[in-house]
């Protein structure tokens, strides 16, 4: 009794961090204990960002602002049993969805983040499922769930990292920013088309016979905030997305090859019979952005 003592943890347990504090006791009568609190080993806070895997950022006009991720926290190795905790995410207008509280969905509820001695919002040792629940604009939400283990590594700043599977690291690219890029699937339902039907301004679409429209061209540009990508073209904003040559009868059709955007149809060729419209631009280079309208020669609605 009355002997001073020092404890300090020279190896720690799974899963924790080194304690390299000394404490010291100094023996009374009956039993003596040091209470210490090991930190967990916890993963520096990261980050998901939604990425186009053909321009990197959104195409047209598309977005990755408000889609949804769940991630689901286990307490294991093997994403077994009922998640420990479960988080909803939103991005932001830069597509990225941050394990803080800042980026939590409305709407949705959420358990309590895990948070490090240091004040940080972080991870501990275990595994996590993410899955996109909600679309951004122009994209399908990602049709597989990612899986990461937070696991042990003496070599971090924080004693651990996110390792993929190799299933989901196929989705993963590592960003200059540290964060993790998510390649998102573009919603190819939402692709607009155009047709042109060129017309004889006083006959319509019947012109005389000894005329015809053929070879009359029109240029398709990109006008929308980004790149594009049709075909395997990708196409920068102001530059060229297609020319279409009209035939005998005045009609050019695309197909469905428009990523939601802004685009812009003008005239750039005539022929023997017509030479192309000189009418000012802003009335025959209209922006299209892929909406209804009226065909003018039979009422009927297209896309």
């Amino acid at each position: 009794i009355g002997t001073v003592i020092t404890v300090k943890e020279i190896s720690a347990p799974s899963g924790f961090k080194l304690d390299g504090t000394t404490y010291s006791l100094t023996i009374t009568d009956g039993t003596n204990t040091v209470y210490v609190a090991d930190e967990p080993v916890f993963d520096p806070p990261f980050a998901i960002t939604k990425v186009d895997k053909d321009t990197t950022a959104p195409q047209g006009n598309g977005s990755f602002s408000g889609a949804v991720f769940k991630w689901e926290y286990y307490a294991n190795t093997s994403w077994s049993g009922t998640p420990t905790r479960t988080w909803y995410f939103q991005t932001n207008d830069d597509g990225v969805a941050r394990y803080t509280s800042d980026y939590l969905a409305s709407g949705y509820t959420s358990d309590a983040l895990y948070i490090g001695n240091s004040g940080t919002y972080q991870l501990p040792l275990g595994t996590v499922k993410i899955t996109e629940i909600k679309n951004s604009l122009g994209y399908i939400v990602l049709l597989d769930a990612l899986y990461c283990t937070i696991a042990a590594d003496s070599s971090a700043t924080d004693g651990a990292n996110v390792v993929w599977t190799t299933a989901s690291s196929t989705h993963i690219v590592n960003m200059a920013s540290g964060n993790f890029g998510i390649f998102e699937p573009i919603d190819t339902s939402k692709f607009g088309s155009l047709t042109i039907q060129k017309a004889d301004r006083e006959n319509g679409s019947t012109t005389p016979g000894w005329v015809s429209f053929a070879g009359c061209e029109f240029t398709v540009y990109n006008r929308s905030t980004n790149a594009v990508k049709i075909g395997d073209a990708i196409i920068q904003p102001g530059s060229v997305c297609c020319v279409l040559t009209v035939g005998s009868d005045g009609k050019a059709s695309t197909g469905s090859i428009f990523p939601v955007g802004i685009y812009e149809v003008k005239e750039t060729k005539g022929n023997e019979y017509y030479i192309k419209n000189q009418l000012q631009e802003d009335q025959i280079a209209d922006q299209m952005s892929i909406k209804e309208y009226v065909d003018p020669f039979t009422g009927r609605e297209n896309k």
